[in-house]
């Protein structure tokens, strides 16, 4: 057994009860309790209140249509091949780059299926499928492990396209003081000035 597949190798997991279990069947609806209970609960949520919505910045009217404009064919190549080469392959088996050595045969079909998705609303199961895999975070440990989600190439495009655009829309509404949400912009920055302003009283 290699000794990166030993580390992470799962020999046990801790039930709610405290007691441990080896059975796979019994492990897999343990992780499947605790990913439901990550996402929420079928109980209602509260309604934004729009009055409160309505004291903060909001995004120009140029903004608010390039939101809501359909994605070009360019926009689309763009954040295709903004994303790195080197990614791991995804849950499909292929790589970012095998997408953009192909794109002269697949770009024109690739482009409608996800123009296609926003205006329809409609994510086919098998671009909406993902693969979690359980990473122990340390070795040997029975109840701490870290969720690594993998998706198919096509997901992780359509996730990066409105993603590109509401950075730009964004950007005029976030302050300059705020520098955790915009590229160009890092958080350590702040804490130097705070630590400066410090040892000057």
């Amino acid at each position: 057994m290699s000794q990166r597949h030993q580390k992470n190798f799962i020999p046990a997991i801790q039930l709610s009860n405290g007691s441990l279990t080896t059975f796979i069947d019994e492990e897999g609806y343990v992780f499947i309790g605790n990913f439901r209970d990550l996402l929420g609960s079928s109980e209602g949520t509260f309604f934004l209140d729009v009055v409160v919505s309505r004291f903060g910045p909001c995004i120009d009217l140029a903004s608010h249509a390039s939101l809501l404009a359909p994605f070009t064919c360019g926009v689309i190549k763009q954040a295709l091949f903004s994303i790195n080469d080197n990614n791991a392959s995804r849950s499909d088996g292929y790589t970012f780059l095998s997408l953009k050595k192909s794109w002269d045969i697949i770009g024109s079909d690739s482009c409608h299926a996800i123009r296609d998705l926003f205006v329809s609303g409609k994510l086919l199961k098998q671009i909406n499928h993902f693969i979690i895999a359980l990473i122990p975070k340390f070795a040997n440990v029975t109840s701490n492990f870290k969720p690594i989600s993998c998706c198919n190439v096509v997901y992780k495009v359509i996730s990066k396209i409105p993603f590109t655009s509401l950075v730009v829309a964004f950007a005029g509404i976030i302050s300059p003081l705020q520098n955790a949400f915009l590229g160009g912009r890092v958080m350590a920055d702040n804490i130097h000035i705070i630590q400066e302003l410090l040892l000057l009283y």
